[in-house]
């Protein structure tokens, strides 16, 4: 069996690293377990965001998050970065 192309890996303060192996189609993210991915941290929304498999790549976009999601410092609404 190969291995996966992409995988994340969330990293919290005094907490063992989360690791998502990314496959096709769309991810979503947030506190809630309904969720792929669920992050149990406060600045986290319950829906926070998607990540969508566009191309060999992925596309991160917030999906109405109360905190926003930003990439390098820069934020990302529901249009998404690449």
């Amino acid at each position: 069996m190969s291995q996966p192309a992409f995988s994340l890996i969330v990293c919290i303060p005094g907490e063992m690293p989360i690791r998502q192996d990314l496959g096709e189609g769309v991810l979503t993210f947030g506190r809630s377990p309904e969720n792929g991915m669920q992050i149990l941290v406060a600045e986290v929304s319950v829906k926070h965001g998607t990540l969508t498999s566009v191309g060999g790549a992925y596309r991160l976009s917030d999906i109405g998050s109360t905190n926003g999601t930003k990439v390098n410092g820069v934020p990302v609404g529901a249009e998404g970065v690449e």
